[in-house]
C-alpha cells in the first residue's frame, strides 16, 4: 500500500465508527500477534516462554471477540424467530478478560526494572495461580491428582525461598517484605516496587502505570465489571439496549470493541520490550498496521510507547 492509501484508510481505522472498522483493526493486531508465536522464538527462560504464552492467549480472546460481535439469532419452537443481536454485555465481559491479561503483563514483565524484581513479580504471579490450585485440595481423590498437589505445594515453598534469597527483598524494610507475605497468603501478585516500598495495587489502579492515560482509562474496569456482574444497572441498561427506534446496543458494542483494539495495542507494545525479537517481528508487519497500533499507543498512553518511527514511512 502507498503514502496516499494508507493515509487514506489512517483515519478510518483510527475512528473505528462502524464495527467493521473496529474489526479490521482487530485484525492487524491479531495477525501481529499470530505471527509472534509462529516465529519459534526458542524462549529457555520459562519465564519468557510463558511471556510467549500470554501472547498466544490474548491472539484467542481476541478471535472469540470477532465471534461475539457475529451476533446470535434464534427460532423457537412456536415458530418466532429473535433477530441477530449482538450482546455488548457479553463483549464487556470479555473484554474485562483482556484488560486483566494485559495489565498482568505489565506489573509482572515491564515494571519489574531488575533482575531481581523480575524474579519477585514473576514468582509472585506463579505462587498465585499454584495457591489457588492448591484450595481444590479437599475435592481431590485420586492419587495422580493429590501427588500432583503435593509437588505443587513443595514448588510453592521453593518459589517462596527464590523470593526471600534475592537482594531487593533481603533491602526491604520489615514492613515491606510483610508486604509481599501478606500479598502471598491473599494468592495475589499485583503491587510494584517504589524504592524502598512495595506498594500493592487494585485492577483499577494498573492502567496509569502503564502509561494509560486517565480520561481514555481511567474508568474503564469499572465499566467492564459493571457488565460482568448482573447488578441492576446492568439489568435496566439491557432493556434498552435492543429498541428498534434507538439500536444503541451496536454502539456500544462498538464502544467496547474500541477499548479492546487499545489495551491490545498496549500490550503488542510492552510485548516487543520484553521480548527483543518481537521488535522484529513487528517490524517486518505492513507499514499500516506498524502506523496503527503506534497510534493507537500514542492515543491512549503518549507518543513514547510508539514502537519504532513506522510513522515516518508517510512523510
Amino acid at each position: 500500500m502507498d503514502k496516499e492509501g494508507i493515509r487514506l484508510q489512517y483515519n478510518r481505522l483510527l475512528n473505528c465508527k462502524a464495527i467493521e472498522d473496529s474489526l479490521e483493526m482487530l485484525d492487524l493486531i491479531s495477525n501481529c500477534q499470530f505471527d509472534f508465536f509462529n516465529a519459534n522464538i526458542n524462549n529457555e527462560d520459562i519465564k519468557l516462554h510463558h511471556a510467549a504464552i500470554v501472547n498466544q492467549m490474548l491472539f484467542t480472546k481476541a478471535q472469540n471477540l470477532k465471534s461475539i460481535t457475529s451476533g446470535i439469532s434464534f427460532q423457537g419452537a412456536n415458530g418466532l424467530n429473535l433477530n441477530p443481536i449482538i450482546d455488548p454485555t457479553v463483549l464487556a465481559s470479555a473484554i474485562r478478560d483482556i484488560f486483566e491479561t494485559v495489565c498482568m503483563f505489565h506489573v509482572v514483565y515491564v515494571s519489574p526494572e531488575t533482575i531481581d524484581e523480575k524474579l519477585i513479580m514473576y514468582n509472585l504471579w506463579a505462587i498465585a495461580g499454584l495457591n489457588y490450585r492448591q484450595s481444590f485440595s479437599s475435592s481431590v481423590v485420586q492419587y495422580e491428582g493429590l501427588k500432583k498437589l503435593i509437588q505443587e505445594a513443595q514448588l510453592i515453598k521453593e518459589l517462596t525461598e527464590q523470593i526471600h534469597n534475592t537482594e531487593r527483598y533481603k533491602k526491604l524494610p520489615e514492613k515491606e517484605q510483610t508486604k509481599i507475605a501478606n500479598l502471598i497468603k491473599a494468592k495475589d501478585y499485583k503491587a510494584v516496587f517504589d524504592n524502598d516500598t512495595f506498594k500493592m495495587k487494585a485492577w483499577h489502579e494498573i492502567p496509569p502505570l502503564m502509561g494509560a492515560k486517565e480520561s481514555i482509562m481511567g474508568k474503564m474496569y469499572t465499566y467492564f465489571s459493571l457488565y460482568a456482574h448482573p447488578s441492576n444497572v446492568a439489568v435496566f441498561q439491557f432493556e434498552q439496549m435492543f429498541n428498534k427506534n434507538d439500536p444503541h446496543g451496536s454502539r456500544m458494542a462498538n464502544f467496547n470493541l474500541c477499548n479492546a483494539l487499545l489495551l491490545l495495542s498496549f500490550f503488542i507494545s510492552d510485548y516487543t520490550k520484553v521480548l527483543p525479537d518481537a521488535l522484529h517481528i513487528f517490524e517486518n508487519q505492513a507499514a499500516l498496521s506498524q502506523i496503527m497500533i503506534n497510534a493507537y499507543n500514542s492515543i491512549g498512553r503518549s507518543f513514547k510507547y510508539e514502537i519504532n518511527d513506522a510513522k515516518s514511512f508517510l512523510n
